[in-house]
């Protein structure tokens, strides 16, 4: 792959965790963490449109549907590692659940498997799936403008 490739990857990698923060963050600024414990946030309408776009572009930007199927796993999978790290340090410092966990023995992996929890809830159902229907309607449509 190239620079041209990578950079659009690790570009939409970086979109999909940042909308998947600023989701989190605001859906904790209404419920406090301790009622909202047990629920997920979920992507909105808005933020659904822009997983369909961004795909869209990354389909039209990566014409090569190998590259498009390795960028789109290593896009997915880079989203979710750097989601899991910024919700384990926003449970961590911003929820200051860090003063808690810090006394229990391996209490870290309780704040490490809320935020593996909480962002497969993101990701796996929604985030992959509206990424996908962007990546293919982007692709096909490239390959007609190519082709046509």
């Amino acid at each position: 792959m190239g620079r041209k490739e990578l950079g659009v990857i690790f570009g939409w990698s970086a979109l999909v965790a940042t909308l998947l923060l600023y989701n989190f963050h605001s859906f904790y600024q209404h419920n406090a963490f301790t009622t909202a414990a047990y629920g997920s946030p979920a992507f909105t309408d808005l933020e659904r449109l822009a997983l369909l776009i961004m795909g869209f572009v990354v389909g039209v930007l990566l014409p090569d549907i190998k590259k498009l199927t390795y960028g789109y796993f290593a896009s997915m999978a880079f989203a979710f590692i750097v989601g899991v790290v910024t919700v384990f340090a926003y449970i961590w410092y911003i929820f200051q659940l860090g003063l808690v966990f810090q006394d229990i023995p391996f209490g870290w992996e309780i704040a490490l498997f809320t935020a593996l929890v909480k962002v497969i809830g993101f990701m796996m159902p929604i985030g992959a799936v509206f990424s996908l229907m962007g990546v293919l309607t982007g692709n096909i449509v490239s390959f007609f403008t190519r082709y046509a």
